[in-house]
């Protein structure tokens, strides 16, 4: 989602949430995948006249080839911290001091 969500940022995604609009970013499972895999965070850039979201990455030059269900979406995007997540991963990582 580079540029608007730089790789390794830290979201905040409002799963609340129950109504998108375009331009909205939103968190969601891909068709066809289990409920347990990773999700993607793409634009809205329409609905089309079957209700389905129209999605597109801010860094891709097309619109993703298959439609979002409303079922599908997880949330939106409320805030986001570019570069906070490298962060969180090291500080998880147990501290070891070196040895001699």
């Amino acid at each position: 989602m580079a540029p608007a969500v730089p790789a390794g940022s830290l979201v905040l995604v409002d799963t609340r949430c129950s109504t998108y609009t375009e331009n909205d970013i939103a968190l969601f499972r891909l068709p066809g995948t289990a409920i347990d895999t990773p999700k993607v965070l793409h634009r809205i850039v329409r609905v089309d006249e079957q209700g389905l979201y129209r999605t597109k990455g801010d860094a891709n030059g097309s619109e993703d080839p298959v439609p979002v269900s409303p079922d599908r979406l997880r949330g939106r995007l409320v805030l986001r911290l570019p570069g906070r997540y490298m962060l969180l991963i090291i500080l998880k990582r147990p501290f070891r001091p070196r040895t001699p």
